[in-house]
């Protein structure tokens, strides 16, 4: 194990201070940094900035701490992934850099209560994954989160990661490839990645205030974030609105959220079946399938998820002397054939020939996509 960073080291890092004006005007300040590589500094050091849990907290009451890990990478694929070596704590007091992989097996007993406490939100981007990996390895129970990316995709960001939202509120975070994927497992950590580290860690708590001072207008800070808690994904958060009081901005928001995935859902299912219909009526029109196999297959290609009715609708008809058989054939909102024949085979061939011989004169990319997005709003 490697000692300390020297003294001229820790300098710099007290120097490590960048400030952004944001859209709406929340400056981002990275606090003072500290790095312990041993239980002993980093006990001192979560205590003197406020980490440990209160031994006597308010009920209900929650925290937020920004929180990130590191880990040495794997560049072999179908290995497992190395236990975290570096775990990031940051509030408004400090920052605090707890190089685990310099104390196995032994883990700072107040790092363990933090994990532990479901009234401290750890607050990141993927947090969920990274609280699993802390679980996995090390055997930190591990209860509350808040997934900054699951509350940008609610309110509509396509990018999502932290370095994209810390853009977006007026932060170009330095996020270099070689320090993320550097030895993170050896120590001392050089001045760029105690940067990066510290840096993860705090953006992602100035980009959830961020978000609350521009989305939770009319909300309190920890009522908001309440309702984000411990939700994985967009998605689960869709999912708990149905159930969950949650402040009306956040409700809203979701409600929103769930239209714009049903609509790109069905947008992508569209465009989906018709690259599939394209290729079926080739086939069709090059006489390559029997119409009436035709017809079914068109049934298949038009079904909806979960739909219960058929694009494609048959009706026949036997006189009371049964001398011949009538067949009817409705194929989507335009196509229709008609046919009688002294057989129910004669008499279904012809009505689907009749029906999709009208194909030759369509637009039949025009005429698949109505199909199918009458099909979607059934």
């Amino acid at each position: 194990m490697r000692g300390p960073p020297n003294a001229a080291l820790l300098r710099r890092v007290a120097q490590f201070t960048t400030s952004s004006s944001s859209r709406e005007g929340l400056p981002f300040i990275l606090p003072p940094i500290d790095v312990a590589y041993d239980v002993e500094t980093a006990e001192r050091a979560l205590a003197a900035r406020g980490f440990a849990p209160a031994t006597s907290p308010r009920e209900g009451e929650l925290s937020l701490v920004g929180f990130d890990i590191e880990m040495r990478p794997n560049f072999s694929g179908g290995t497992a992934k190395n236990p975290p070596a570096l775990v990031q704590v940051a509030n408004a007091t400090g920052c605090v850099l707890v190089h685990l992989a310099s104390m196995r097996p032994e883990v700072p007993p107040t790092l363990r209560a933090m994990c532990a406490d479901a009234r401290i939100l750890f607050v990141g981007t993927g947090v969920a994954h990274d609280m699993q990996d802390m679980q996995r390895a090390l055997g930190v129970e591990c209860k509350g989160y808040v997934d900054t990316g699951a509350i940008a995709r609610t309110f509509g960001h396509k990018k999502f990661g932290l370095k994209a939202m810390s853009s977006y509120y007026g932060y170009d975070a330095d996020k270099p490839k070689a320090t993320q994927t550097s030895n993170w497992e050896r120590g001392p950590l050089d001045d760029k990645q105690i940067r990066y580290g510290a840096e993860d860690a705090a953006l992602g708590l100035w980009v959830l205030k961020c978000m609350h001072n521009e989305r939770g207008k009319g909300s309190e800070l920890m009522d908001w974030v309440a309702a984000f808690a411990n939700a994985p994904s967009a998605d689960a958060l869709a999912r708990r609105a149905r159930s969950a009081d949650v402040p009306k901005v956040v409700a809203d928001a979701l409600v929103d959220y769930t239209k714009e995935e049903r609509a790109e859902a069905r947008e992508k299912w569209v465009l989906k079946k018709v690259h599939r219909g394209k290729k079926l009526l080739s086939r069709i029109l090059n006489g390559n399938l029997h119409p009436v196999s035709a017809a079914s297959s068109l049934a298949d290609c038009f079904r909806a998820p979960r739909a219960r009715q058929t694009s494609v609708v048959w009706h026949v008809e036997q006189p009371p002397d049964k001398s011949t058989f009538k067949a009817t054939v409705q194929i989507g909102s335009e196509l229709a054939g008609v046919a009688s024949a002294t057989s129910l085979k004669a008499a279904k061939f012809e009505a689907a020939q009749t029906a999709l011989a009208a194909l030759r004169s369509m637009d039949r990319e025009k005429w698949l996509t109505k199909e199918l997005e009458l099909v979607c709003d059934v």
